[in-house]
This record gives structure tokens, C-alpha cells and sequence, in this order.
């Protein structure tokens, strides 16, 4: 899931028009935008794949919630910009725990579904206590990217 998150950045970074990722050039300006489209697709899959193979329904479900919810986050993000309409404080918190959160977590979250093991099922351990610093990095990050 390591790969989903690294390439999600590069389509967020696409997305916000973003020139520079932590200093460096975004991956966008170098290899042009539809080669960084189609590797993080292509990434994403590639991580799905790897988690189909551990033949747990549980922890595909989880990746795939996860990824719905991390594209449903951002699809709100990019409303608001588009639309030049400034979100309230708790439509932002919301996003924040659906989009930013929930890149932060799908690894974390697999790793909890096999620590927490009962039996022959597994125990989902909530992660809600992250949003907190979560959010900090969404703001962080919206005012270092956007213009």
C-alpha cells in the first residue's frame, strides 16, 4: 500500500497544479502527466494485486474502502477549489478524515488486521485517535500547494 500512497500524492500533486513535492520538482513536471497518471494507476493496482494474493477478504475490503475514500476526500477538496467555495471548519475536518487520514492509515489499518487476530477472524482496531495530526498535514499541505 506504500505504492498507492507515494503515487496518490503524484495525481494530488496534478490535481493542485503543484510544482514542487517536499522540495524536489513534482514527479508531473519531469515525466509530463499522463505517464504520472497512468503509473499511480498502474501502482495502485499493483498494490491491490498484492493484497488479493494474502487471500484475506477482509483486508482487500479494507484497501478498497480505503481507496474510496481517500478519491471521495479529494473529489470534495477539488469541488470546493473549482467552485470557489470555502469549506466550513467541519466540512474541512470531514475531508481531511476521508481523503488526507486515510492515506496515512491503510498501512497501519492492514497491520492491525493481523495483530488484533481472534480466531479465524479478524478485528478491525479503529484509528480515529490520528485524525488530529492528519488534519494538521491537510492544512499544512493545502497552504504549501495551492496558490
Amino acid at each position: 500500500m506504500e505504492l498507492c500512497i507515494i503515487l496518490h500524492y503524484r495525481i494530488d500533486d496534478i490535481q493542485d497544479n503543484s510544482i514542487l513535492r517536499g522540495g524536489i520538482p513534482a514527479a508531473h513536471t519531469i515525466y509530463g502527466v499522463p505517464s504520472t497518471i497512468n503509473a499511480a494507476n498502474y501502482a495502485h493496482f499493483i498494490a491491490l494485486n498484492r493484497v488479493q494474493i494474502l487471500n484475506n477478504p477482509k483486508a482487500m475490503a479494507l484497501c478498497t474502502d480505503h481507496l474510496l475514500e481517500v478519491y471521495y476526500g479529494q473529489g470534495m477538496d477539488l469541488y470546493w477549489r473549482d467552485n470557489f467555495r470555502c469549506p466550513t471548519v467541519e466540512e474541512y475536518q470531514e475531508m481531511a478524515k476521508r481523503s488526507k487520514d486515510r492515506v496515512r492509515t491503510v498501512s497501519r489499518s492492514l497491520l492491525y488486521l493481523w495483530i488484533y487476530k481472534k480466531g479465524s477472524c479478524y478485528s478491525y482496531k479503529s484509528t480515529s485517535g490520528l485524525i488530529t495530526p492528519s488534519l494538521l498535514f491537510g492544512i499544512l499541505n493545502a497552504l504549501t500547494h495551492y496558490k
